[in-house]
């Protein structure tokens, strides 16, 4: 994988990394140039289609390209993004074991890349009790790691809105989050407005879901990468 960039501090403060959601189409590698046209240091795409179940893993020569040029871009980090039909939270079995087999694979294609992690909104609890829903997240999101040994993340969004929604405020991603008890585990925050994120690495997550926009920066510093 490509070695971390260090921050860029101004005033003794640690910079987040900025960056965006840019298209792989014609090939993941390519993002690296839409990357350029904007001026990203950091990106978010997708690796497969973020509407089917199924998600083909790149070749080897894909994988090869990829890597070559992500190193040469000085675009780091670089997340993906998971489909967005996963429901871990759901009562509905068939479409549970769905969920874990496309995060499954979304990951798989994230770790084969380089990438530092895979994004993926948790989703609903379809009537059941939010304590409940999010056990069954837990398990889901443990099985996902379990099939895809590594380093490579996987990162919670926390979801919009209120209602069934699962992850819609800092306690239920903090109940998720301590019950995995996974360094791999980290959590992606939207801000609203105009969709900007943070994905945080920190040490303590608790304290970063709570925090405002200024004080999530301050608490992971140098571990927060937002793509706006």
């Amino acid at each position: 994988k490509v070695a971390p960039r260090p921050p860029i501090y101004y005033n003794m403060i640690a910079m987040p990394i900025i960056g965006a959601h840019v298209s792989a189409a014609g090939g993941l590698y390519n993002c690296f140039d839409n990357a350029k046209r904007i001026g990203a240091t950091a990106i978010q795409i997708f690796g497969a289609s973020p509407r089917g179940w199924t998600a083909k893993l790149p070749e080897a020569e894909v994988i090869k390209k990829f890597k070559e040029l992500h190193k040469a871009s000085g675009v780091d980090p670089v997340f993906l993004h998971a489909a967005y039909l996963v429901n871990l939270g759901t009562t509905n079995t068939k479409l549970w074991h769905a969920s874990v087999s496309s995060l499954i694979s979304h990951l798989k294609i994230a770790d084969l890349i380089g990438a530092q992690g895979l994004i993926f909104h948790l989703g609903s609890s379809n009537g059941l009790p939010k304590d409940t829903a999010a056990e069954r997240v837990v398990e889901g999101m443990k099985r996902v790691l379990a099939a895809v040994p590594g380093s490579t993340q996987l990162i919670m969004e926390n979801g919009a809105g209120g209602g069934s929604k699962l992850g819609s405020t800092p306690e239920e991603i903090g109940l998720i989050y301590k019950a995995l008890k996974s360094p791999r585990a980290k959590v992606c925050l939207e801000l609203g407005g105009k969709n900007p994120l943070i994905v945080c690495d920190d040490a303590d997550l608790g304290k970063a879901v709570e925090a405002t926009l200024g004080s999530a920066f301050s608490n992971a510093g140098q571990r927060c990468a937002a793509a706006a």
